[in-house]
């Protein structure tokens, strides 16, 4: 803040909606920050570890300091945001190390290298494995010539192709491979952290501490903080004896109890599309994509003959309360809705994340399809990419606008039509299954009756008492009177006007007289 004060996020929430006069302002920006947050994995994190344990490993050998914050910094950028916005953020010019963000996610990677070239910077190395296409491995190596990257490196495969399940390697494996393995400062920490990414980013033989880490990460835990963590690790055991000494075990069964209690509102908004399954033959990108070209799956399910596709919007969490990214959204339908095939979760309209939830079916490729929706920027696995629909020329911007809650379902039928005729396939059904919550005002009505009512009952209460007209004696005694001499009395009196008017008129009838 303007004192220099270190603020909360709620705190930070608070300042935001001052300056702008409004809350949903500040909701906006909030959701713009856990979008940039969204494609943070344990495979980024791990080669960001691997490439300042080697730096800091060559220093040594020189006998020079490497300190972070003065001698290199980590900065994690989302797809679609590209390069150019890097030396904004940055002291001065170095050397850039980028490892797994996919090549079709820099929207210009030529025009960025040039850019951070004339302003004196250089990207160092460039390590992914991700799908790519023949024109973007011819374009990385001419990079490579004019000396605009230092050294590229590609494990995953052409798209539309496979590599085998047994030589599938993710980012960190790269990374690790490439600078640390067997070299003097390679350590049992860094090994077993390779066997951590490995295991979490391939789903193979998954780790305990990969299974933290990767909570750790879907929680928002700082990445920075992590990365620092496990660079302090020399031995195997340090892994876990770190974690547990930071709380963050604790940290996360904690979560895990808040989220559950919060994890109804991935229903808020929800359609669900019944896709007729594609013949094999034919597929959505020259033929059905396998398990090689994106993560090796487990036992396959029973084949039906129509996907399910969920279309789900980003909710808003209570304040206090853990973020409901794409992970746990992941987690979330794979339990509650285990025949569903695939999830395009939705923040608003800048950002879709589609992710693989049966990874025994391989019938749709989640990268292709993001190019559709959004541009040809746009993509990643098959089984796991993102894109930015708001980027596609056609985005009908003047009637979507920003998507919420009370659009959804028109937006449901713009996504419909991309994965109709963008990949050539027989939308059977869409169906809204949101589940409505009371409003603000209905909760706030709710709240208050109970409220009256317990009011009322505590009045009562209190007046038995503190007033002796109302204890049980009291009324005992009170029971024991004649309670109907005030009607006994009227009738008497009634009875006597009734009797002097006849005799004041003797020749007129007798007139009733009612009290």
């Amino acid at each position: 803040d303007e004192r220099g004060v270190e603020l909360s996020e709620h705190e930070a929430l608070a300042k935001i909606a001052e300056f702008s006069g409004s809350m949903e302002t500040a909701q906006a920006l909030l959701q713009l920050r856990d979008m940039g947050e969204s494609g943070a994995d344990l495979d980024t994190i791990s080669s960001a570890v691997f490439y300042a344990h080697a730096l800091a490993g060559a220093a040594r050998r020189e006998n020079r300091e490497f300190l972070q914050g003065r001698d290199y910094r980590f900065i994690f950028i989302n797809y679609h945001q590209g390069l150019s916005h890097l030396p904004d953020m940055l002291v001065e010019p170095g050397d850039i190390y980028m490892a797994d963000i996919p090549i079709s996610t820099v929207p210009d990677l030529r025009s960025d290298a040039k850019l951070l070239r004339d302003k004196g910077f250089r990207i160092a190395r460039y390590e992914d494995h991700h799908p790519f296409t023949a024109e973007q491995a011819n374009m990385l190596k001419s990079l490579e010539k004019e000396g605009l990257v230092g050294f590229v490196a590609m494990s995953g495969p052409l798209q539309g192709e496979e590599v085998p399940i047994e030589t599938l390697k993710c980012g960190g494996d790269m990374v690790y491979e490439a600078l640390v393995m067997g070299r003097k400062y390679d350590n049992p920490a860094m090994a077993y952290l390779r066997k951590c990414v490995h295991g979490e980013d391939l789903a193979q033989e998954r780790t305990p501490e990969g299974k933290i880490l990767t909570e750790l990460i879907k929680g928002g835990t700082n990445s920075i903080d992590i990365v620092q963590t496990l660079l302090s690790c020399a031995e195997e055991s340090d892994v876990a004896r770190k974690l547990a000494e930071r709380g963050w075990e604790k940290k996360i069964a904690e979560e895990r109890k808040q989220v559950s209690k919060i994890e109804s509102m991935f229903t808020d908004a929800i359609q669900v599309l019944e896709i007729e399954r594609p013949a094999e033959e034919i597929g959505v990108s020259g033929h059905a994509m396998g398990f090689g070209s994106d993560m090796p799956a487990p036992p396959p399910r029973e084949k039906k003959d129509k996907l399910k596709m969920l279309i789900v919007l980003s909710p808003f969490t209570p304040r206090g309360q853990p973020k409901l990214k794409i992970g746990r959204a992941q987690e979330y339908f794979a339990r509650k809705m285990p025949d569903a095939d695939y999830l395009l979760y939705c923040y608003g309209s800048s950002l879709i994340v589609g992710r693989r939830l049966n990874q025994a079916d391989s019938s749709i490729n989640l990268s292709v399809l993001m190019r559709k929706i959004g541009t040809e920027n746009d993509g990643g696995h098959a089984g796991a990419a993102v894109c930015g629909p708001e980027k596609n020329p056609s985005y009908p911007k003047s009637i979507l606008g920003r998507v919420n809650k009370g659009n959804f379902k028109l937006y449901g039928r713009y996504l419909e039509r991309h994965i109709s005729e963008g990949l050539n396939l027989k939308v059977v059904s869409r169906r809204d299954i949101s589940v409505a919550k009371p409003s603000k005002a209905q909760e706030s009505g709710v709240t208050q009756l109970i409220i009256l009512t317990i009011a009322t009952i505590l009045i009562g209460l209190a007046v038995l008492f503190f007033n002796p007209q109302y204890r049980f004696a009291k009324i005992a005694e009170m029971n024991n009177k004649d309670f109907f001499v005030w009607f006994k009395t009227t009738k008497d009196k009634s009875a006597d006007a009734v009797e002097n008017a006849g005799a004041e008129n003797p020749g007129e009838p007798e007139k009733s007289v009612v009290k």
